[in-house]
């Protein structure tokens, strides 16, 4: 009887070491897991952040230079924002987030919107941080630089150092005697004075606004 006794304390001893050893790996596996999850986490939030402290400071180094030889008059701008991305009424938990160099100008004619598209699109298209990833494109109904009509071209590139997508765009639009946009369809003539609107934007998502917030990032010219 007694060594029925003893034995059965020894398995219930075996018993309650195996699980609590059990427990103790459990314990310590969720523990790395945690660990690894953080670990990961912030690693990749620092990569993520970098890319966008990368991509801000190519575009300003482009922006500088875009300025250093811009004709007398032609007021460019630079921004670099984020705006929350939602689901009808909902934040998703990210963000878009935009660097913007722009230049927006009244021109008189289509010979004034070739000068800025011959000025400003050879320094944008060879510069050392975008690959080009299409050709330029003239959007129907085909009137950019021969006529004086609302008109465009675009392009697209890849910021070579990020791989973020970027649109650069030549837009010539039609304006009110105050200069003020009016919304017109493409080809509509433009009898005196329209607005001209060269720029670069570069786009990407993530899950922090690493930019000051804006409302819409979007909704930056043009």
């Amino acid at each position: 009887m007694v060594k029925n006794i003893n034995k059965k304390e020894k398995n219930t001893n075996k018993i309650l070491k195996i699980l609590s050893f059990s427990l103790l790996l459990v314990i310590c596996l969720v523990g790395i897991f945690i660990t690894g999850i953080y670990v990961f986490s912030t690693v990749f939030e620092n990569y993520d952040h970098n890319k966008f402290i990368k991509l801000d400071k190519n575009m300003q180094s482009l922006y500088e230079q875009i300025k250093s030889e811009a004709n007398e008059g032609d007021d460019w701008k630079y921004i670099a924002v984020c705006s929350k991305e939602y689901t009808g009424d909902f934040p998703t938990g990210e963000y878009n987030c935009v660097t913007s160099i722009s230049m927006q100008k009244q021109i008189k004619s289509v010979d004034d919107l070739n000068e800025l598209q011959a000025k400003y699109y050879p320094i944008i298209d060879n510069s050392e941080y975008l690959k080009e990833k299409s050709e330029i494109e003239i959007q129907l109904p085909n009137d950019f630089g021969i006529n004086f009509v609302v008109s465009s071209a675009e392009k697209r590139y890849e910021e070579k150092n990020t791989g973020f997508s970027c649109r650069y765009i030549d837009k010539v639009f039609e304006t009110d005697e105050n200069g003020s946009y009016i919304e017109s369809q493409y080809g509509t003539n433009i009898d005196v004075i329209g607005g001209a609107v060269v720029s670069l934007k570069c786009t990407g998502k993530t899950s922090e606004a690493w930019y000051k917030l804006s409302d819409n990032a979007n909704l930056l010219i043009p």
